[in-house]
């Protein structure tokens, strides 16, 4: 943002120091008692970055989180302390002792209830605004929860993520969610994500990985199908063919029954977003779409309602497997494997949902570090998160180390039954 490196002189200012050079010294004095190049000796570093007020908010940061570190005692509410707080840089504009010196005022905030202070601490940490009803809500760990959790995703993933202007606390609503809009750009909280600390960090990390899909979209929708074989097709006729082909074309059906066969499949997809099927085609006797073994009509009976956790059930076709999805009202295709890997490999069938909740729920499980199914993470796939979209928290040890012998049932049931 050009913004941020925009800066300004009031006129009254650099017009009187134009015209008489000595008030320059006066000025600098008066303002600038910290900085006063005229005072400086063996330094002859001359930046109008020096005197940005985001210097003197910075070190008096430091000061205060030392006194904090001390054990002494400090005033949050003094005209000084909240002028730090207006000029300090935010998000990935700040630097990594600046970050670890808010995390301990933080922390010092939260030992003295002072919910306030730290969803403004929250908010200059990560350039995300945080609802203030989320210190007032039952838990008073979620703040801090979700700090914890940010601090250890990839930088690039939520510090200057412009996908992710707010998170906001819906404890009215059951289901989370993330909204893409522009103008409100946000993750969304519901009840059913507050049940216990683990489903909370697990929707947290889902929602920030619909953000980041956002962020890299045409990345990783070009990834998810050339590894996993997703692929969308809308309810135009041109889309429709496109996944007919997919699964051994027409053949022998003629233009005037295809037409009919389309108009059939947009019947079948509902007329609104549901997760339950549309109404059931009603053909002909003799028709082609009552064969035995016809590739579109077995893929949206075999579908069937929650077809995420239906997936085993789908018409597979040539090491693809077909499904019809209600709710954004597409055709979708997946990899026989993808679903292998969903199945046995991942803790919630949801991933099965879309390619959004797929990539979504991937994410959600590399970036938990406890999580026991991580390690069953291919290789090939962690080493292309890695490089796209960066690294696990330091330190972290190798998945392949860590490669259980059995699945976890618990975790799975777990989040199986996660928010949307």
């Amino acid at each position: 943002n050009p913004e941020i490196y925009r800066i300004r002189i009031p006129q009254a200012v650099s017009s009187n120091i134009i015209e008489n050079p000595r008030e320059i010294k006066k000025w600098i004095k008066k303002h600038h008692r910290q900085s006063n190049i005229f005072e400086m000796k063996n330094d002859h570093w001359v930046n109008m970055a020096r005197w940005s007020p985001q210097n003197w908010g910075l070190q008096y940061l430091r000061e205060i989180a030392e006194k904090v570190e001390n054990g002494e005692t400090i005033t949050t509410d003094s005209p000084k302390f909240k002028s730090m707080l207006e000029q300090i840089p935010h998000g990935n504009h700040l630097s990594g002792w600046a970050k670890k010196d808010l995390r301990t005022l933080f922390l010092y905030a939260k030992a003295k209830n002072n919910a306030k202070l730290q969803d403004t601490l929250f908010e200059i940490r990560f350039g995300i605004e945080l609802e203030d009803d989320w210190g007032k809500n039952n838990d008073p760990d979620d703040i801090d929860t979700m700090w914890s959790l940010l601090k250890d995703l990839p930088d690039s993933n939520v510090e200057g993520n412009t996908f992710i202007n707010q998170i906001i606390l819906n404890e009215n609503r059951p289901n989370s969610w993330y909204d893409p809009n522009e103008g409100s750009r946000g993750i969304y909280m519901g009840a059913g994500a507050l049940v216990t600390p683990e489903r909370f960090e697990d929707t947290v990390r889902h929602e920030v990985g619909h953000a980041v899909h956002e962020l890299y979209e045409d990345k990783i929708n070009e990834w998810l199908a050339s590894q996993f074989g997703w692929k969308v097709f809308d309810a135009r006729n041109s889309e429709i063919d496109k996944w007919i082909k997919l699964m051994g074309g027409w053949g022998n059906i003629g233009p005037p029954q295809r037409m009919e066969i389309r108009n059939y499949l947009v019947q079948a997809l509902g007329q609104q977003a549901s997760w339950s099927p549309g109404s059931a085609p009603n053909a002909p006797a003799g028709h082609p779409w009552l064969r035995d073994d016809f590739g579109p009509r077995l893929a949206f009976e075999k579908t069937g309602s929650n077809w995420y956790r239906n997936n085993t059930n789908w018409y597979r076709h040539n090491g693809k497997a077909f499904f019809l999805n209600f709710y954004y009202r597409n055709f979708m295709v997946i990899n026989e494997d993808t679903l292998d890997l969903i199945n046995y490999k991942m803790p919630s069938t949801y991933a099965a949902m879309s390619p959004l909740e797929f990539f979504a729920e991937l994410y959600s499980l590399y970036y938990d570090l406890d999580d026991p199914m991580r390690p069953f993470i291919p290789d090939e796939v962690t080493k292309w998160l890695d490089t796209n979209i960066g690294q696990s928290e330091p330190g972290a040890p190798a998945l392949a180390s860590l490669r259980p012998r059995h699945r976890s049932p618990a975790k799975r049931a777990r989040r199986q039954t996660k928010a949307t």
